[in-house]
């Protein structure tokens, strides 16, 4: 009996101990801890998920939208709460168009939050609520929408399904664009169900806009020549660029083949790259401007020289061959006609450093700099590394690589009256109330040809369009300067130049004495005809054609200060008789922009502060550049741009 009332007592010993714990714990729990555990609990239902905010939208330069954001639904999952998985993943499959397994997958993940799709198309959600699932909600979040499909596609780029840049305009501006660093508070019911952003997202932490200078209709008018001449001559690629010689604006950027951004997934990565900027090749002929401005500017020519020309000429026992007996030429003859023979005459009688040299000012082997990833700047070898044949090869674009970009800038040099400028892709930012955060200046790095050969060069590029090889480039009423290439290509296994293999371009500015575009259209291994002056010359044509069928005032607007070269006080005498060259020589008054390269700021000031005109100065220190150039026509009232940098 004795024992039998110890046992009883120890059992409610130890059922009393159970119960105090217990009070005693939730004691503790409700009066100490009260604070950790609300915040726990309340952690089980508000979560902090990255999800994608507006990107800033990308304008034409006339303000036409070619990217935009757009609202989406993303689909997650509550893991925990979806019962039936295998049920529920066989009927989201269809819909989401995922394997079953896939769905799964996700579906028995342990973890409070999975996305199954994210940026659904607009009729999913709807068709999945419906369904009435338990465990599933929606995040709404931005999508990137190209409306213009295909236009532009490479130079603009695409993002990732985080909303990154990862080619173009999307991945160089992708800080701008895009606003970093940013969680948004998703709140969800007990069913897992995101409830605070049903209403949308928040737009004050959209990115900054972006106006591009190119211009939609001139891309359109580009893309659709490039595509057609490309099919039509069976080319595997294509690239052509608009620039405005003036301020180094690109108006239209386009390549061939492109894709589709909205899809780039679905597309080859090679299609992706924007060759204009990334593939390098050897120019071939139109890389003669160059010879030819050399040649001028060291003088070694003059327009009473003639080069004669059968067929062929041996440097350093190799024979090079031109596509004609052009029997005896004039210097001018010889490059309106595309001689290699007579260019490479006329170029051995360079010194190889002041070759080399003056190429380096025109921007080869350097990047342009132009706001673009991906840029390569070609290949000009030093003097110390060239063999016997290397100036004869340069002469004619054999040897050295370049870029379409980088060649076009290099043209537009000699088309602006000698100034090198950088390449403009965007003209400014903006915020969303259209207040300018950035805007883009025109930049002038470099002067590269003096004004008296800009003139003569001119008229030589005008007479190959008008009587040499680019005659299928021609638009009546306009004058037109341009130069044809027909470039052989390499073979990369035996490093040799291939027999069926070209690149066929042309490059031309109009109108030739008051440039207000230059177009450079480059044609990749065209099958059939080959030459520059046969496939991409007539190209040209045809886009200046439709170009000034939208908008011919623009050609109309004559320019009345921008002129070639002048005679004045001050430069007649440094222009020698000797040069050959034609000057224009007008009347010798107040109303010619004077010389005030090399002078201060101040002095630049005083000069010009006498003249009717509004000045415009960019830098500090000495004076680099102008525009207008020294000898030009002045206009009361005219804007004069003066760049400057420090003295060295």
């Amino acid at each position: 009996m004795k024992n039998q009332k110890i046992r009883i007592l120890i059992f409610f010993v130890i059922i009393f101990s159970l119960f105090g714990g217990i009070i005693f714990r939730l004691g503790y729990l409700q009066l100490l801890q009260n604070k950790k555990m609300a915040k726990l609990a309340i952690s089980n239902y508000l979560k902090k998920e990255s999800i994608d905010l507006e990107r800033g939208i990308i304008y034409d330069r006339n303000m036409k939208e070619l990217v935009v954001s757009i609202e989406t639904d993303s689909l997650y999952a509550h893991p925990q709460k979806v019962i039936l998985k295998d049920q529920v993943a066989a009927l989201l499959s269809p819909l989401l168009e995922m394997p079953k397994e896939e769905i799964l997958e996700k579906l028995y993940k342990d973890s409070p939050f999975v996305w199954l799709k994210r940026k659904l198309n607009k009729d999913i959600p709807k068709k999945i609520e419906q369904l009435n699932l338990n465990g599933l909600g929606f995040i709404k979040e931005y999508k990137r929408f190209y409306p213009k499909q295909e236009l532009a596609s490479q130079l603009i780029g695409f993002v990732g399904l985080d909303n990154q840049g990862l080619e173009g305009i999307e991945l160089y501006f992708d800080q701008q664009l895009r606003e970093t660093g940013k969680k948004v508070e998703i709140t969800k019911d007990a069913l897992g169900r995101a409830i605070s952003l049903k209403k949308g997202l928040p737009q004050v932490f959209s990115g900054f806009n972006m106006v591009l200078t190119i211009e939609e209709v001139f891309q359109n008018i580009c893309e659709e020549e490039l595509k057609e001449i490309c099919k039509n001559s069976q080319a595997i690629s294509g690239t052509i660029i608009i620039m405005d010689p003036k301020n180094g604006e690109i108006l239209s950027l386009a390549n061939y083949p492109s894709f589709n951004p909205n899809y780039a997934a679905n597309s080859s990565s090679c299609l992706w790259r924007n060759r204009a900027i990334t593939d390098t090749f050897e120019p071939g002929s139109t890389f003669k401007i160059f010879t030819a401005a050399t040649v001028l500017i060291n003088r070694v020519v003059t327009s009473h020289d003639f080069f004669e020309c059968q067929g062929n000429t041996e440097i350093a026992g190799r024979k090079i061959r031109c596509h004609e007996s052009h029997g005896r030429l004039t210097f001018e003859e010889v490059i309106a006609n595309s001689c290699n023979v007579g260019t490479i005459k006329s170029a051995m009688r360079l010194n190889k450093y002041d070759f080399y040299h003056c190429l380096k000012k025109f921007g080869f082997n350097n990047y342009t700099g132009i706001n673009l990833p991906g840029e390569r700047k070609g290949i000009l070898l030093p003097p110390r590394r060239w063999s016997k044949l290397t100036l004869a090869n340069f002469a004619i674009g054999q040897g050295i690589t370049t870029t379409a970009i980088q060649l076009t800038a290099a043209v537009c040099s000699v088309a602006n009256g000698g100034f090198l400028m950088k390449p403009l892709i965007v003209k400014k930012i903006i915020n969303s109330r259209n207040e300018i955060i950035k805007e883009y200046q025109p930049t002038c790095i470099r002067r590269t040809i003096p004004p008296n050969v800009v003139k003569y060069l001119t008229s030589i590029l005008q007479k190959a369009v008008s009587e040499g090889t680019g005659k299928k480039a021609k638009v009546m009423d306009y004058p037109i300067a341009g130069k044809t290439g027909t470039a052989q290509k390499v073979d990369p296994v035996t490093g040799t130049y291939t027999r069926n293999k070209f690149l066929a371009s042309f490059i031309g500015y109009l109108p030739a004495d008051n440039p207000r575009l230059l177009i450079s259209i480059f044609i990749n291994e065209p099958k059939g005809l080959y030459y520059g002056g046969e496939v991409a010359a007539p190209v040209f044509r045809k886009i200046v054609e439709k170009i000034l069928a939208y908008k011919k005032p623009y050609f109309l607007d004559k320019d009345p200060s921008y002129e070639y070269v002048r005679a004045t006080k001050d430069n007649l005498s440094s222009l020698r008789e000797k040069d050959n060259l034609p000057l224009i020589n007008d009347s010798l008054n107040e109303y010619i922009m004077p010389d005030v390269h090399g002078k201060s700021m101040r002095m630049a000031w005083k000069i010009l502060s006498s003249y009717q005109v509004k000045l415009k100065f960019y830098g500090r220190g000495v004076v680099e550049s102008s525009i207008p150039n020294s000898g030009e026509k002045l206009v009361p009232g005219q804007e004069i741009k003066i760049w400057c940098s420090p003295k060295i």
